[in-house]
């Protein structure tokens, strides 16, 4: 799967020290999609984390990790869309190479930001969040709650039509 080979090299690398702020882009529209876009990136740094971590449900975590891609893979290629479309707009020499560069800025500050709030904290960190992974992903909620439903308003970012 091109998306999971995709993240998981992404979050293999050196990740940028940076905030733990959601990312600002220059419209409400590019916006919404990063406030999206950092989310699932969050998601993704947490499951890929407790799969380091927790090895006694590892295979677990990384079945939860193949299916979040498969849940968010429509709106991954809507929020890479709007990006797209907004860096075509800005005049950007190579609007791929830019979009690449701040989603990929994205889920690197996700993995800074997992790892610091957890930092020394393995066995809390496993007991309390990786756990319950897969139970929340079926139930739909925590990190898995729909992003519709826990952004409602950013949401509306996805049903933007690309021209």
């Amino acid at each position: 799967m091109k998306t999971r080979a995709f993240l998981l090299a992404t979050l293999a690398a050196v990740p940028f020290l940076a905030g733990p702020g959601p990312a600002r882009a220059a419209s409400p529209t590019v916006d919404d999609a990063m406030v999206l876009w950092d989310w699932m990136a969050r998601t993704v740094a947490t499951v890929a984390r407790c799969a380091d971590y927790d090895f006694e449900r590892r295979d677990q975590h990384l079945a939860v990790l193949d299916r979040y891609f498969g849940d968010v893979k429509d709106a991954q290629d809507k929020i890479e869309s709007i990006l797209l479309a907004h860096a075509r707009q800005q005049g950007s020499r190579n609007p791929a190479r830019e979009t690449a560069a701040l989603m990929d800025a994205a889920i690197n500050k996700a993995r800074a930001v997992v790892d610091e709030e957890n930092q020394g904290h393995d066995i809390r960190f496993i007991k309390n969040v990786c756990k319950t992974l897969a139970a929340d992903q079926d139930a739909g909620t925590a990190l898995f709650q729909p992003l519709a439903d826990r952004f409602p308003d950013e949401a509306k970012a996805l049903r933007w039509s690309v021209p």
